[in-house]
């Protein structure tokens, strides 16, 4: 794993769930966007706004997988770590990846190596304030990777997709879509509880006293975009599957995992239908299991890729 020692756990996540990520993204739906973006006029730099952005972890996979070349990449996220996590994070991933990362202003950044040159700006703002500003189109390719299922899909997408330019790319990765599963079953019942009540709480989940989830953004999403007149091109499964292998569990998955039953506890350890010893005995089992290499994961996930309409 990258180092993220500075950073607070949850950029520590971030760093641990990369690989994770790169095996579960749909690379048919991936495979879609390379190729439109490949007939694109190549004079002129491809130009890229993605939504939280987190530390920069999408970008350093674009540049992995040969998509970008010339390219301006703006990144948002409201995080105030946003900048120290991006640049910690991006300028341990370049020396591995023998590319040169320099900060070349208050929020501007360049990454190089012979053949790729990347301009980089980090907005370190919040989406709504962002949106206030009544930005305008620009972006051939609009991101957002696994951020839509902390927003309120029906008032925020209409914005958000403004963001990129007509007939530009709509490339929305590892939206959450309503299953979680942990095994070996430890108790039928209180599993499925556990499960249930988590999936509830991202529904129920507020911020500044308005929605901002949904425990089944996948599917919802692309039934905004069809009613918003966004073609949907390709969309697939993106599942997070972790399974003890012969070499056991590696130390990012069990980062990872621990990352997630801590979620489960905030979110559920004051529950009043749950009794507070029964679920911190369920979470230890399940630290157990992750430590030794035991535990199988799911999450269910959609990838989709939809387009801007000309008009």
């Amino acid at each position: 794993m990258m180092e993220t020692k500075s950073l607070n756990p949850f950029y520590q996540y971030l760093a641990a769930k990369k690989a994770l990520d790169d095996r579960s993204l749909n690379r048919h739906v991936y495979g879609l966007l390379a190729r439109r973006l490949g007939k694109l006029p190549s004079d002129q730099p491809l130009t890229l706004f993605e939504l939280g952005a987190g530390s920069g972890s999408m970008l350093a996979r674009l540049i992995e997988w040969n998509l970008l070349r010339r390219a301006v990449y703006r990144a948002l996220d409201g995080s105030p770590e946003f900048v120290p996590a991006t640049d910690e994070f991006l300028q341990s991933w370049a020396q591995r990846w023998d590319f040169r990362y320099e900060v070349t202003g208050p929020s501007e950044r360049r990454i190089t190596r012979p053949g790729i040159e990347v301009e980089l700006q980090l907005i370190n703002r919040s989406l709504g304030d962002f949106l206030a500003d009544d930005p305008q189109p620009n972006a051939h390719i609009l991101l957002a990777h696994a951020f839509l299922d902390l927003v309120d899909l029906p008032s925020t997408l209409p914005r958000i997709v403004t963001l990129a330019r007509p007939g530009g790319s709509l490339y929305f990765t590892l939206n959450f879509d309503g299953l979680t599963h942990f095994a070996p079953v430890l108790d039928p019942v209180l599993d499925a509880q556990i499960e249930a009540l988590y999936h509830a709480s991202m529904d129920e989940r507020r911020s500044d006293g308005r929605p901002s989830g949904d425990s089944r953004t996948g599917r919802h999403l692309l039934n905004h975009l069809v009613d918003l007149g966004c073609p949907i091109l390709s969309a697939g499964s993106s599942d997070w599957v972790i399974t003890p292998g012969a070499a056991g569990t590696s130390s990012d998955e069990v980062d990872f995992l621990n990352f997630i039953l801590d979620t489960i506890d905030a979110s559920l350890n004051t529950h009043p239908e749950l009794d507070t010893s029964r679920l911190a005995s369920w979470l230890e089992q399940r630290r157990g299991q992750a430590r030794r290499g035991e535990l199988i994961y799911i999450a269910h996930q959609l990838d989709v890729l939809a387009e801007r309409p000309e008009h």
